[in-house]
């Protein structure tokens, strides 16, 4: 399992505990699933119709709300629980997202592991998460495989084992993922700033508890907890996807109708009193750049102010999808405008998560270098005032919806994000609101905005929280070979988990394609039952272009291409996009540019317009780039002090040599950032953006014809260059002897170890087999064997798995885990044993038929949304793999053996010659 704790996200640090799985199913398909079934459904009481949604009571009183979804072979099942932190008592902090764990450590039907692996022989996926109002378990997998992911979700519901062995295992676990959190001050930040609004009501505490409680609570209060829970009559299973709803209810009554019901567990919660008052909170630790959380007291999901607000949040920072997961910041918006274009703060966002009871509207702010905390402030609360004084003009408030509206379409893509905002609804309200809430979205008015703004947004109802850093933001490196650079990028991994032709939507005959005469490639793929279209591509422009003295030019080149162009300034730019709820971006890797973007379908001449002027007629204002900088040099200051980026730094400076593209950082360095100029920047665009170069897929609701016409009209005006080369990646080998380094950085309650070595191109031979040995060793199941070892059976660590990037050049194939300083030498023993295993001896014949049944099934998983299409497709052309590609995959994974994987394993993951890096306090 993996926590997720996105420091730049509000609401996965506030709300939500993410516990990473694995990918789910069985042999027996739906049909034949139902061939011999007889069940009636007499015992299920009250079905109703709303939009496609069916919904059915279970005589235990289970509720089961059903979707057809027929535009790919996938359905998604989740099984929602209402219990979270809000439920737990003092003392027990953090026992419902332990319960969330010990969930996945074996059942009646289902051992140890077991979950995982047959998960993965399906290729699909299964995860959890807890957070304050709720616990849900979802699988999503092709849908003949529909009775595995129902036989799990029912055993787990009913028949979990909390075996006293596995407590205590557990136990170590869950406490290494509150250290990891602890590394991370905005974590602890947004910590104290929910302690501080809540004083009585269970809000007060983060999902994943107290590290006091953590230590004390026994295997006895965990399954209590789960008894008094996990009931019929507390849960609601929601599935949607490619599915017969009747013969689904048969199978549901069979597996869950038996499972006794309860008394059920109660609710109420002691209500929090208004605050009288503002609160504030100051966090003290090593870091680099102060960030502002404050959070203003709001009502829940159900209350009629809920929308009104959600639309303010909106004009803040940019439309949210309602009742899903995901952010939208709108650099047209006006928070961004007001600190980041004034260059008062590097960063700035708003967030309001649904819940059950009145939480909380965040704002943040990561203060720009150089500028003092009180100015960003200030500059905030003034623009909540603003919101205060006057209304939104019709504008802004129609933008706001737009955005809702487009950020909602884009979450519905897949049957999970389907599955996600139903279930999420149906525990913070009712699944029924998705009736209302288009129309009660328009129909909020600006005096709505400004009534809720008056209301809520008042000094009396905040908290205001600081991170100010303390003395020693630093670390230093010590190491035994060339001294420390910055992370590249990880590598474009590549079609490593597809497979499987059902029905595949990329074919020769699915998909067009076209060369420009200027060289450039466009692929395009239709997409009927989508209402949005995805754009993708790349050019060969990164960071091979540029050498160690302009480290970060790539970068900052790429940065700045949408930062004006001759016809229209940024926030132009970002008001066309924004207006429409539509986004354009670009990144730089060592390997080259890559750009993404998405619009409704409506909206997509508006999109390739601003593209093609981005990619031909870039200004690079001398403001611009001014702005920018600052936000780069502040973002290097906070990843200064940022365990898993130095660890990852401190690899890649030791694996490659000097003026090797991987061994750069990719945003530069303090010094190299500082010193470029804004000609240094037009002339790297000069010299290495060239059509003939750009790959484009395109994936939507449009047509192949009308899109290639549109796009040689735009595009086809770049002249190319007469005498391009392009840049070269080096070949790059492993070190020849071991070398270690260890980044001393204040204050950290966990290490991050990475161990690594020098890999293959992704158009190496070897790939293969090696991305096979890679997922036996650590990704399948619970992050494979290191897992298996390290996590599962030693409790050494939250977090350890495996990595092969590749690319046009050998990246790296690394281990990493997430370790107490303490366990250091007894987590890299272990590491380095099973390296040792996986060398010495032939995986095992269920290994490696998991191995590829995953490979082969996970397909649909991958090619489910217009974007995962669109990447594919760029990753076929830019490999030279050939539009049949999919179609020959599963030979190429099935035959591969168990010898070749031992022969790249042997090869590469030498243990005589490796990279060993490590950040975090070790004394």
């Amino acid at each position: 399992m993996v926590a997720f704790f996105a420091a730049n996200n509000l609401r996965n640090i506030l709300f939500l505990t993410l516990s990473r799985f694995v990918k789910a199913t069985t042999p027996s398909g739906l049909r034949a699933c139902f061939q011999s079934e007889t069940i009636a459904a007499s015992r299920q009481r009250r079905r109703k119709m709303s939009q496609g949604i069916r919904e059915v009571f279970l005589d235990n009183g289970l509720k089961v709300i059903l979707k057809e979804v027929h535009t790919a072979p996938l359905v998604s099942v989740w099984t929602w629980y209402r219990v979270g932190s809000r439920n737990e008592a003092e003392g027990r902090t953090g026992i419902s997202h332990w319960v969330e764990h010990m969930i996945f450590k074996g059942t009646k039907q289902f051992p140890k592991g077991s979950i995982m692996h047959l998960v993965d022989r399906h290729g699909g996926h299964v995860n959890a998460m807890t957070s304050h109002d709720f616990t849900a378990y979802y699988i999503t997998l092709p849908s003949d495989q529909i009775e595995l992911a129902l036989r799990i979700e029912a055993d787990q519901m009913h028949a979990a084992l909390f075996d006293p062995q596995e407590v205590e295992a557990e136990r170590s676990v869950v406490i290494a993922e509150r250290e990891e959190a602890e590394n991370d001050p905005d974590y602890i930040l947004a910590e104290e700033v929910a302690a501080a609004a809540f004083r009585v009501h269970p809000y007060h505490h983060q999902t994943i508890g107290w590290k006091t409680d953590l230590t004390r609570i026994t295997r006895d209060e965990l399954y209590n907890h789960y008894r008094q829970y996990y009931v019929p009559n507390n849960a609601v299973l929601v599935i949607v996807g490619d599915i017969e709803s009747d013969l689904c209810l048969a199978l549901v009554e069979r597996l869950f109708g038996h499972i006794p019901t309860n008394t059920r567990p109660p609710q109420g919660v002691p209500e929090e009193p208004p605050q009288l008052g503002e609160r504030r909170v100051i966090v003290h630790m090593p870091g680099s750049a102060p960030s502002l959380r404050i959070g203003y007291h709001t009502p829940p999901a159900s209350h009629p102010d809920y929308l009104p607000l959600a639309v303010l949040d909106g004009i803040l920072s940019g439309g949210k999808a309602v009742f899903s997961f995901g952010d939208s910041q709108a650099r047209s918006a006006r928070l961004y405008r007001a600190l980041v274009e004034t260059q008062l703060a590097s960063s700035v966002g708003s967030h309001y998560s649904p819940s059950l009871d009145p939480f909380l509207l965040f704002l943040g702010a990561t203060v720009r270098e150089g500028r003092e905390p009180g100015a960003v402030e200030e500059a905030l609360l003034a623009e909540i005032d603003k919101l205060c004084q006057e209304p939104v003009t019709e504008r802004e408030l129609a933008v706001a919806i737009r955005q809702i509206q487009a950020q909602s379409a884009y979450a519905s893509e897949s049957v999970s994000g389907q599955a996600l905002t139903i279930g999420l609804l149906e525990m913070v309200d009712s699944y029924t609101k998705m009736d209302r809430l288009p129309q009660e979205l328009a129909a909020v008015t600006p005096d709505d905005v400004l009534r809720v703004a008056r209301k809520y947004l008042v000094e009396d109802n905040r908290v205001v929280g600081w991170f100010l850093p303390s003395n020693g933001n630093g670390g230093e490196a010590r190491q035994e070979a060339r001294p420390e650079s910055a992370r590249n990028a990880p590598g474009q991994g590549m079609l490593a988990f597809f497979s499987k032709p059902r029905s595949l939507p990329v074919t020769p005959e699915t998909v067009a394609r076209h060369q420009l005469d200027n060289g450039a490639i466009i692929l395009v793929k239709e997409n009927p039952a989508s209402a949005s279209v995805s754009i993708a591509g790349r050019l060969k422009a990164g960071s091979a272009c540029e050498s160690d003295a302009t480290a970060g030019l790539a970068h900052l080149t790429a940065s700045m291409l949408r930062r004006g162009t001759r016809k229209h300034t940024f926030q132009e730019i970002n008001v066309a996009l924004d207006k429409v709820g539509a986004s354009l971006s670009f990144s730089a890797e060592a390997d080259g540019v890559s750009f993404g973007g998405r619009a409704l379908a409506s909206d997509f001449e508006l999109l390739v317009n601003l593209l093609g002027e981005i990619l031909m007629e870039p200004t690079f204002s001398e403001i611009e780039l001014e702005k920018l900088r600052g936000q780069i040099l502040t973002h290097l200051g906070v990843l200064d002090t940022d365990t898993t980026y130095r660890a990852e730094c401190a690899l890649m400076a030791s694996l490659y040599p000097p003026g090797h593209p991987y061994a750069r950082p990719i945003m530069g360095t303090r010094g190299t950032v500082q010193a470029l100029t804004r000609r240094d920047l037009a002339e790297f665009y000069s010299t290495h953006y060239h059509p003939q170069t750009l790959i484009m897929a395109v994936v939507g609701a449009i047509q192949p014809g009308p899109v290639m016409d549109k796009l040689e009209a735009v595009l086809g005006r770049w002249n190319p260059a007469q005498d391009y080369e392009p840049c070269p990646i080096p070949h790059a080998e492993t070190p020849p002897t071991i070398v270690t380094q260890r980044v001393e950085l204040p204050a950290k309650a966990q290490v991050d170890l990475i161990w690594g070595v020098v890999s293959m191109s992704r158009t190496s031979p070897d790939y293969y087999p090696a991305m096979m040995a890679n997922l036996i060793l650590g990704r399948l199941g619970l992050m494979g064997r290191l897992g298996e070892k390290v996590r599962d059976q030693l409790g050494l660590a939250y977090y350890v798995g495996s990595s092969l990037d590749v690319g046009l050049g050998p990246q790296p194939w690394s281990i990493m885990a997430g370790i107490h300083p303490t366990n250091i030498e007894r987590t890299l023993s272990a590491l380095l044993e099973e390296v040792q295993r996986l060398r010495e001896t032939l995986v095992r014949d269920e290994e490696l038929e998991e191995a590829q049944a995953y490979l082969i099934g996970s397909l649909p998983l991958h090619l489910e949304t217009n974007e995962g299409i669109a990447h594919v497709l760029l990753d076929i052309e830019d490999y030279g793999l050939g539009l049949d590609y999919l179609q020959r995959y599963p030979n190429i994974v099935t035959g591969i053996s168990k010898e070749e994987l031992q022969r790249v394993a042997r090869k590469y993951l030498t243990l005589d010659r490796y990279a060993l890096a490590m950040a975090g306090t070790f004394a």
